[in-house]
């Protein structure tokens, strides 16, 4: 798969999403957009993504179709399924943890195993997905990934209205979330302070 220029896509920033433009205004009035799905693994926030997407106006059915293409593990076939979806001729494609953006998949594939190395080696650890908290690790301090999908369901929606990827800003995350699992802390013997407890969005007994 080609190198991706600035100007051939959009990103959100912490880890997300990219999304580039295979067909320029692509929402037309009786028209079903087509949006391809590539990545590692199916993820919870695509969810978020979606409903964004229906409560601009595009109905799963109705006049928006998604095609998915997961590599499974094998980050080899990402060039065969992205030329699948150039194939299928997919108004745009969303991605996130690719080889091609925004953060390396293996390791969130390996978390249970990461998070009990740091446990038996007596390692305090820090993430930045909360998957390897939930998994065993000790804290994530993430960026809220259902937000940034939300998000970036509004820059799809102008890049399929005729707005130029190279036109819309690079964002940052702007909500953080912070999870502690207390079972690790214990295992390592370590006190997690009441107040940090209480400044956490999410602890994990």
């Amino acid at each position: 798969m080609p190198a991706l220029r600035r100007r051939d896509f959009i990103s959100l920033l912490g880890g997300a999403a990219a999304a580039w433009p295979l067909a320029a205004g692509a929402q037309q009035s009786g028209k079903i957009v087509s949006i391809g799905i590539l990545a590692f693994e199916a993820w919870p926030p695509i969810d978020a993504f979606r409903q964004a997407l229906n409560d601009l106006g595009y109905v799963e059915g109705k006049n928006v179709r998604f095609e998915h293409r997961y590599a499974k593990g094998r980050n080899e076939r990402f060039p065969d399924l992205a030329n699948d979806l150039v194939g299928l001729k997919v108004d745009v494609i969303l991605t996130w943890g690719t080889e091609a953006v925004l953060a390396d998949p293996f390791l969130v594939s390996q978390r249970s195993r990461i998070a009990q190395f740091a446990i038996e080696n007596r390692l305090p650890s820090a993430y930045t997905y909360r998957e390897h908290a939930e998994a065993g690790g000790l804290i994530a301090y993430t960026p809220n990934y259902h937000d940034l999908f939300r998000r970036a369901a509004t820059y799809v929606d102008k890049i399929l209205k005729g707005t130029k990827p190279g036109e819309l800003p690079i964002e940052q995350p702007t909500k953080f979330d912070l999870v502690i699992n207390l079972n690790p802390a214990r295992a390592l013997g370590l006190t997690v302070p009441l107040t940090l407890q209480a400044a956490a969005d999410e602890v994990i007994e």
